[in-house]
């Protein structure tokens, strides 16, 4: 930042104070003049001084000048002209807890080609988050977190991308980032970390060419490890893949930071923060509501079964309940003519069969229901079987069995099945598609 002061020919700077901090260095001000009290000459030319970056923070500063009079003067205090200017910068956006403000990921806009997304980071708005995406997994992965990060590297270099990611630690989520790797070797080469419990923090070097670059960091109690890969094209553009396995036990909501940059201390054997400033590069912070997998599938599968039989077994009540999974008006029908319309429902061919879809759940855990499609092998359209979701096994958190009949589903043709389950907290999962034929 760079600030031009007027001041009085009666005035000579004794010191100035940023955000509480001296600048005075053995009794010198580096102002480009000598200092002095006897004041400066009405002449001159206003006084300019600079400040460095990691002084300043983003928001409000306070700046102290104490000036001095000497002699006979009275003098009188400075103002501030409008020439002045600051060096824009990138900051993250995350909420205030994680340092945003005060204790800000401030990144100097340099124009150098490393930047994370499509472009170079502007100053407002500050929101150019469009390089970094969050994805959550189910089935062997649940638990899982992926954080794929896009951008330029065209500095012929390594630059570091650093990934912070509250609640990787242990699994809570405390509105702030934690680092505790010890970095033997170079920051980011896989090598020679040392883990601490309590750690955040997962850093990579992005390669400055064509090539490839991956690290992995140990389990320690509490920490259930992390890997990541980074690839740079030839055009200089790279994507990384930051995989974090944090111990989340419910839905939660918590946010990641990632920083770019090729400032030499990122390569230092001290751990890079998630705050603090760095000379170039950017900052993006992305929120995440992680939902773990409510269901574990079992096994899918296809048979037939004779229509009769099936339709016996259930009474008026539940005959009804499904002419309405299927989308079909019972009003007013009669016991028997409900049987009657059921059976014309799930065997329209007539055969005698229908196709039942059964399939098994290991885990459940906050599953609404379930709806079923399938579409022909070769085909690319998904048809929704059941009109009205089919409702989850809330009393089965160790899982269950399910059976829905397919009437549209004919005999020696290749099917695909896919499961859409429906969430307690209103997302979606999908399972499948599963190749079947009956």
């Amino acid at each position: 930042m760079n600030s031009r002061f007027n001041f009085y020919s009666d005035n000579g700077i004794y010191d100035i104070l940023v955000n509480g901090q001296s600048l005075n260095d053995g009794g010198h001000l580096n102002l480009g003049y000598s200092k002095n009290h006897d004041g400066y000459p009405a002449t001159a030319t206003p006084v300019s001084w600079g400040v460095d970056p990691e002084l300043l923070r983003l928001g409000k500063n306070t700046m102290v000048l104490h000036v001095k009079s000497a002699k006979r003067y009275t003098g009188l205090l400075a103002y501030l002209s409008s020439g002045s200017g600051c060096t824009p910068v990138d900051v993250g956006t995350a909420p205030e807890s994680y340092g945003t403000k005060e204790n800000a990921p401030v990144h100097i806009i340099t124009g150098a080609p490393l930047y994370i997304g499509s472009a170079h980071p502007t100053p407002l708005p500050r929101d150019d988050n469009d390089g970094v995406s969050l994805k959550t997994y189910t089935g062997a992965d649940s638990g899982k977190v992926t954080a794929t990060v896009t951008g330029k590297n065209a500095t012929a270099a390594p630059a570091m991308l650093c990934g912070y990611f509250d609640g990787a630690a242990d699994g809570i989520v405390d509105g702030t980032f934690s680092k505790g790797v010890t970095y033997v070797g170079s920051v980011g080469d896989g090598v020679g970390e040392v883990i601490a419990t309590g750690n955040e923090e997962l850093c990579i070097q992005v390669p400055g060419d064509s090539a490839s670059q991956s690290v992995t960091l140990a389990e320690v109690p509490g920490f259930n490890g992390a890997e990541a890969v980074c690839t740079t094209q030839i055009n200089s553009n790279f994507s990384c893949d930051l995989h974090f396995h944090p111990n989340f036990t419910g839905a939660t909501q918590t946010y990641a930071r990632f920083r770019l940059t090729s400032d030499s201390k990122f390569f230092s054997t001290d751990s890079p923060s998630p705050t603090g400033v760095a000379s170039n590069g950017e900052s993006e912070d992305a929120g995440l509501i992680y939902n773990p997998t409510v269901a574990v599938i079992g096994s899918v599968k296809i048979i037939r079964a004779p229509v009769g039989e099936l339709v016996d077994q259930y009474d008026a009540e539940a005959v009804i309940a499904f002419l309405d999974y299927y989308g079909v008006d019972s009003t007013n029908l009669s016991d028997e003519s409900a049987n009657e319309l059921l059976n014309e429902t799930l065997d329209p061919d007539g055969d005698g069969t229908v196709a039942l879809v059964h399939w098994t759940t290991l885990e459940e855990l906050g599953t609404v229901g379930f709806f079923l499609d399938r579409r022909e092998a070769g085909g690319d359209e998904w048809v929704r079987i059941n009109n009205k979701m089919l409702p989850g096994l809330i009393d089965a958190p160790f899982g269950g069995e399910y059976l829905y009949a397919d009437p549209g589903a004919m005999p020696d043709v290749d099917y695909l099945y896919k499961l859409t389950e429906q969430e307690a907290w209103g997302s979606r999962q999908e399972y499948g598609p599963y190749q079947l034929s009956y």
